[in-house]
């Protein structure tokens, strides 16, 4: 369903960003993320995830920008889980979102953001034991929340450093870097 709902916002969404890349009102940004995933026991998997961003920035006065903004990755690392004796190793196979993004100047450099979103994960796992390995695949979505701060380098590219909240188990790191168009 939430696959659906993506697919169906990236299609309402290609016009309006082709004309927002024609009118000078467009924003891009490469993104690495660690996707943290605890089991309730102590032990954390973490996953890396490569991700491109593009949104529409609104402006509302000089300080505060409303910005949807759709979000694509893919896993580039994998972690290793041991459980019962046995080792699993799981990796992130695509993460996807879908946020509206709220911007806030602090000074001329400096900006605070939270990003409300319907994110996408998709997980591979594989267990290798005596002669034979046993591979899986998960997916879920969820409504997430993240917070961050940009710093400006320019005008036109800024900096950032973003926390989000997949669900009570699941935590994503971002570092990331924008550019406006």
């Amino acid at each position: 369903m939430v696959k659906k709902i993506i697919t169906a916002a990236l299609l309402t969404a290609a016009p309006l960003m082709a004309s927002a890349a024609s009118s000078g009102h467009l924003v891009a940004g490469a993104d690495y993320l660690n996707i943290q995933i605890g089991d309730g026991d102590g032990q954390t998997i973490s996953m890396n995830v490569a991700a491109l961003t593009v949104g529409y920035p609104m402006y509302y006065g000089k300080v505060f920008r409303l910005t949807p903004e759709v979000r694509f990755g893919q896993g580039i690392g994998s972690d290793e889980y041991n459980a019962a004796g046995t080792s699993m190793d799981f990796e992130v196979s695509s993460f996807s979102s879908f946020a509206l993004r709220t911007e806030m100047d602090l000074t001329n450099q400096f900006y605070i953001f939270a990003t409300p979103a319907i994110s996408y994960l998709d997980l591979k796992g594989s267990v290798n034991y005596g002669s034979g390995t046993f591979e899986a695949s998960a997916d879920g979505s969820d409504f997430t929340f993240g917070a961050g701060l940009g710093f400006k380098l320019t005008d036109r590219i800024s900096t950032e450093v973003r926390y989000e909240a997949f669900d009570e188990e699941t935590d994503v790191y971002n570092i990331g870097l924008r550019m406006n168009f």
